[in-house]
């Protein structure tokens, strides 16, 4: 663990899907046209305090696209800047790992970027990072099917449907190729 950045299994699960859950309320409320105003705006707040606490910039743009709020600048500059900090921090240590360690280090920093710009909710970015450690080489079938069901946590977080779909297909497809008993076990649930 390097400056506390490797997730453990101890943490709490990335991304909170409670927070998928306040997402979703809000909008079946905004789209019914809620007679409740008062309950919309309280969703909002929370969900707003959910991203503060999460850092999650990318998925609070995503959010004003798609309920067409008003950006606040004041909101998201600071959250954008820790991510920056955050993501600089993760690629120092890929690069420590890859200079000073081993294949293991050079993993676990690959997977702790992945599950960090899925805590935020970039979805772009953390699809691009599951799937260059899922097409390494050296890498585990074990790690490859890890990869592609955290890939598809993150689409159910985002709603992705499609996304979902294409996870699922390619996990199965992975499993069936040879994986632990383990991980075919997750899977299947």
């Amino acid at each position: 663990m390097v400056d506390g950045l490797i997730v453990s299994i101890a943490e709490p699960a990335v991304p909170n899907m409670q927070l998928a859950q306040k997402v979703y309320r809000y909008e079946i409320r905004a789209k019914e046209g809620s007679s409740s105003s008062n309950m919309i705006t309280e969703l909002k707040e929370s969900i707003l305090a959910d991203i503060v606490e999460d850092e999650m910039a990318p998925f609070y743009l995503t959010l004003c696209k798609k309920f067409e709020w008003a950006e606040d600048e004041s909101f998201v500059s600071p959250l954008t800047e820790r991510n920056a900090d955050t993501l600089a921090k993760l690629d120092s240590n890929r690069t420590e790992a890859k200079e000073n360690a081993g294949e293991t280090e050079v993993l676990d920093a690959m997977f702790a970027k992945a599950r960090y710009l899925m805590r935020i909710g970039n979805q772009p970015l953390a699809f691009v990072a599951y799937d260059e450690i899922a097409a390494m080489e050296k890498t585990s079938s074990v790690k490859k099917i890890d990869a592609l069901l955290e890939k598809t946590r993150l689409a159910l977080f985002l709603m992705d449907r499609a996304a979902i779909k294409e996870c699922i297909q390619a996990a199965e497809a992975k499993v069936e190729s040879g994986g632990d008993w383990d991980r075919c076990s997750t899977y299947i649930v």
